[in-house]
């Protein structure tokens, strides 16, 4: 059933802001890389989010050449199985929306990035819905899939811990 036609304007943004259901790690020491991750220069925010405690071997993979070579297209085949692509949605797409500090960085978007993630968005949830894949054209291409919510999300962190560094700063005299 299609509820309506998709346009490409401004939609409402209505956003409610609850408490943090989930922390990303230190700023200063970003977490780490996973397999799932393509580009090994860029650590995955989901990261942080779902997989606190699993241990990784991603930075002993991403220093030596030769594992990456070898993890490489595994490493693609699980981000293509992954399927999100299929649905025109980027990675920090499916960063969850209920943190505060990911709140704050969609409020920090520039108005037509934040108008594309919720058009990704609402398109892929019209597929899903009808149970349908984009044409291939539509597909997200690897180099459109790019991070730009990650860096928002790191600068906010970074500034919540300096504010909280400084509100539990002790002066002895």
């Amino acid at each position: 059933m299609f509820l309506g036609k998709f346009t490409r304007e401004p939609p409402v943004l209505h956003t409610n802001v609850g408490p943090s259901l989930f922390s990303l790690t230190d700023p200063a020491n970003p977490p780490p890389l996973h397999l799932h991750t393509v580009n090994w220069n860029r650590p995955s925010l989901l990261v942080g989010l779902f997989t606190m405690s699993a241990p990784s071997i991603a930075n002993y993979i991403a220093k030596r050449p030769f594992l990456r070579r070898w993890m490489q297209p595994i490493a693609n085949w699980y981000v293509d199985a992954a399927g999100y692509r299929k649905l025109g949605l980027r990675f920090d797409d499916l960063i969850p929306e209920e943190n505060m500090t990911v709140q704050t960085a969609l409020k920090r978007l520039p108005p037509k990035e934040a108008y594309d993630r919720v058009f990704r968005i609402r398109r892929a949830f019209q597929c899903s819905v009808s149970h349908t894949l984009l044409p291939v054209e539509e597909h997200t291409k690897p180099s459109e899939d790019v991070e730009y919510l990650g860096p928002l999300i790191r600068q906010i962190e970074k500034e919540n811990k300096e504010r909280e560094d400084l509100d539990n700063l002790a002066v002895k005299r």
